[in-house]
Parts: structure tokens; C-alpha cells; sequence
């Protein structure tokens, strides 16, 4: 009878040991959940201001441009210091907001990154006041070569804009590192408590259901904190891309620019010359025409589809506005892009800007791969294979290291530099394929480095 009061005790001892280890557990994981959602949403915050601080030195640039069609020298200006004005603003908020997520050292270097970006676009800045000067004076082409010199003060200024961003996800993977680790060792000990709690079941029903709706609340609130740092990742994906679109749009503007002289000129001599009339008007309008396909793909890039609906579309038609943001990219890196696109149009029932991301991510990450190589070439083919719709990235690259591979698609894996990627695009691109009844897989047996996306053709069950 002795020895089972003993066992007694002892299974009473040992249940106790359980609950209050089980309680600590719980605790420490809520309050690390409610820590990385709280850091999360400073940190979206911070990118959001850096995104206006982006747009109001946009808005800074634009009368130096608009400048040469409007003429007015008087507007323009106004417009020009009010967006100075609103700079300033935008900048002091992001500065102040970066006091309250960094330490002492990581804000030393934030603030000579947000000092630079400052000094960028004063002398934008100085430039455009001359601009302005110039074409008041009737120095037209003086004008129009200030302008090319505001145009590379904006250029650096979204360079330091993006190095500025590198370096705040740098940290901010950091900490997410620092979770990671937290995360994996209180893993163990979940398993280490879910086997004991077998033992105490009984007690754990009590407050389990609340727990679960804790959980649950806590777990959508991250999803939501994801969703906004993967859109300010896109916004960060475009500004990396700008210089590139910036050429792309200013090309056709020149040729808009020469060909309107051109008309004038016809004009002015009084002999009207037809074929060369409507030569002029016909560059002109094929120029505007590929300035408006720019336009839109940004824009169909640029916005969240995640709430859209599903709908009938051309993959190539996808493939084309996406392409539309890498081409100039490739072609100042000297790298071959080739895309091969079936003559029948492929249709599927998707949601296109997912599409267009998981797209993207392959050929960035693709470019990223084969920036070392001799020879580096991408290759895009889309093709129709038994129902499904396949999309492949094929690139030059060093390849995948086999003991990768299975880690390739699991969330936080990279083998980027820090600051480089968060290890989220291939995961989040797998889970929008799933999304959409498809897969996105590596091919190992390929002889070089292929992703494919396959999707189900519309009308196929």
C-alpha cells in the first residue's frame, strides 16, 4: 500500500510538472508571437515611409521633365518647391521612425544612408533650379543637357534609396533569424510536452479551446504583417528595376521629342511634304504605343491581386508584361534573355498579378544565378503538356548544390548574402501555384538550373 501512495505522489508530482511546464511553454510562445507581430508592423511601417520618401523625390524630379512640355516656367516652379516641401516631411518622418526600431549601432550607419539619400536629391535639386534658369533664358539645349544631369541625380538617389532598403532588410532578417532560432529550440520542447501532456489530457481540454483561438488570432494577424513586407519586397523589386524602365521610357520620349522638332520644322517651311507627314506621325504613334505598354505592366505589376478573382487569360500575354520590367535590366548586365512562346495563345483561369510575381521571382532569381558566369543567358519557354500549362526558367548558372534542393522551397531558406533575400520567394511563389491547383518544381535531372510552373488550362478539371 506504501509503494502506491509513492506511485501516487509521484504521478501527482509529475502531472504538476506538466501543466506548469505546458503553461510556461504557452506563454513564452504567445509572447513571442505577439513580440514578432509587434516588430513586424514597425518594421512595415518603415518601409512605408521609405516608399513615400521614394515618391516625393519623384514628384521633386517630375517638373525638370515636365518642364519642356508644358513651358511653364512659373507653374513648374511652384510645383517644384511644394514637392520639396513634402520631401522634407516625408524624410523627417522616416528618420524619426528609424530611431525606434534600430539599435545604436545599426542607426549609426541608417542615418549616413538617410543623409545620402538627402544630399541626392539636393543636388537634384540644384540642377533643376538651373534647368529652370536656362529654359528661361532661351537656352533650350543648355536646358535639355541640365536635365540629363537631374535625371542621374535621380538615378543615384533610387540607388541610395535601394541600398537604404538592402540594408534595413539586412537587419531585419536578422531578427527574424534571431525568432527562427527562439522558435526551433521552444519546437523541441513542444514535442518534449505534447508527449507528457498525453498523460494530463484531461487538464489541457479546460483551456485548450481558448488557446487554439489564441493562437489562431495571433497567427492571422502575422499572415497579414507578411502579406504587407512581401508587398513593400515588390515595391523594393520595381525600385531596383527603375533605372532600366526609366531608359525604357525615355528612349521613345527622345524619339517623340525629334519627330515633333521634325513636324514643326515642315511646318514652318510652309511645303507641306505628306509622306514625310505621316512617316513622323506614324514613329510618333508607335512610340507612344510602346510608352503605354510600359505604363501598364508597371502598373499591373505594382498592385495586389490577391483579392482578385480568377480569370480566363493568355499565359503569353503574362509573360509579356512581365518581361517588360527585366528586358533593359538583361541588356545593360550583358545577358541573353530568350523567350519561346507557343503560336496559339494558352489559357488559364488564374489571377494574374500572382502569376506575373511567381514569374518574376524565377527570372530574378535566375539573373542573380548567372551574374558570375562567362556566358550567361536565361531562356523563358511556355508550352501546353496532357491539360496543364507549363511555364520554365532556365538559366546558366553554377546550378544547385544536391544537399539544397529539398530545402529549396521551405520558407526562410536562402543561400543569398544577408541583406540579399529573406528566403520567402520561392515559398510564397509554391503556395500561390498551389493556390491555383498547379505546382512549382525544380528539375534536377535538367543539365542546367530549370524551375517550371504548371497550371491546369482553363476548362480542365
Amino acid at each position: 500500500m506504501r509503494q502506491w501512495h509513492r506511485l501516487y505522489y509521484a504521478l501527482a508530482a509529475f502531472n504538476l510538472c506538466t501543466i506548469l511546464g505546458s503553461l510556461i511553454l504557452t506563454h513564452t510562445l504567445l509572447r513571442g508571437h505577439g513580440i514578432e507581430v509587434d516588430v513586424n508592423s514597425k518594421w512595415v511601417t518603415q518601409f512605408e515611409a521609405l516608399d513615400k520618401v521614394r515618391n516625393s523625390g519623384a514628384l521633386v524630379n517630375a517638373p525638370a521633365n515636365d518642364i519642356f512640355e508644358t513651358r511653364n516656367v512659373k507653374a513648374e516652379l511652384a510645383e517644384f518647391e511644394e514637392s520639396l516641401v513634402k520631401f522634407q516631411d516625408s524624410w523627417d518622418i522616416a528618420y524619426r521612425q528609424s530611431q525606434s526600431i534600430m539599435n545604436d549601432a545599426q542607426r549609426a550607419e541608417l542615418e549616413g544612408a538617410l543623409q545620402l539619400i538627402a544630399g541626392s536629391l539636393r543636388e537634384m535639386a540644384a540642377g533643376t533650379r538651373e534647368l529652370f534658369r536656362e529654359y528661361q533664358s532661351g537656352r533650350i539645349v543648355r536646358a535639355a543637357t541640365t536635365m540629363a544631369k537631374v535625371d542621374r541625380h535621380f538615378a543615384q538617389f533610387n540607388v541610395n534609396i535601394n541600398n537604404l532598403r538592402v540594408q534595413m532588410r539586412a537587419y531585419q532578417r536578422e531578427g527574424i533569424q534571431r525568432e527562427k532560432e527562439q522558435a526551433r529550440v521552444l519546437g523541441k520542447l513542444e514535442y518534449f510536452f505534447a508527449a507528457m501532456a498525453v498523460l494530463v489530457l484531461v487538464f489541457m481540454v479546460m483551456f485548450g479551446h481558448s488557446l487554439s483561438q489564441r493562437i489562431r488570432s495571433t497567427q492571422q494577424l502575422l499572415d497579414e504583417q507578411r502579406a504587407k513586407i512581401l508587398a513593400a519586397s515588390k515595391m523594393a523589386t520595381l525600385g531596383e528595376m527603375a533605372g532600366g524602365i526609366a531608359h525604357e521610357i525615355n528612349n521613345p520620349l527622345a524619339i517623340i521629342h525629334m519627330q515633333s522638332v521634325l513636324l514643326k520644322d515642315i511646318g514652318k517651311s510652309g511645303k507641306i511634304q505628306v509622306p514625310q507627314v505621316l512617316e513622323a506621325a506614324e514613329t510618333i504613334e508607335n512610340t507612344t504605343s510602346r510608352i503605354t505598354r510600359i505604363i501598364k505592366g508597371l502598373r499591373f505589376f505594382a498592385r495586389d491581386g490577391a483579392g482578385d478573382p480568377f480569370e480566363v487569360t493568355s499565359l503569353s500575354s503574362i509573360v509579356d508584361d512581365t518581361l517588360v520590367f527585366c528586358r533593359e535590366k538583361f541588356k545593360n548586365q550583358d545577358l541573353s534573355l530568350r523567350v519561346e512562346l507557343p503560336t496559339q495563345p494558352i489559357l488559364v483561369n488564374c489571377r494574374s498579378t500572382e502569376i506575373s510575381q511567381v514569374l518574376l521571382n524565377l527570372i530574378s532569381n535566375a539573373s542573380e544565378a548567372v551574374v558570375e558566369q562567362r556566358k550567361r543567358w536565361i531562356l523563358v519557354e511556355l508550352k501546353e503538356n496532357a491539360g496543364f500549362a507549363e511555364i520554365s526558367v532556365t538559366d546558366s548558372g553554377p546550378g544547385i548544390p544536391e544537399q539544397n534542393r529539398a530545402k529549396l522551397m521551405q520558407p526562410f531558406f536562402t543561400t543569398k548574402e544577408v541583406g540579399r533575400g529573406m528566403g520567402l520567394g520561392l515559398s510564397i511563389s509554391k503556395g500561390i501555384a498551389e493556390s491555383h491547383g498547379g505546382r512549382l518544381v525544380f528539375e534536377a535531372d535538367s543539365p542546367s538550373t530549370k524551375f517550371t510552373l504548371w497550371l491546369p488550362k482553363a476548362g480542365v478539371t
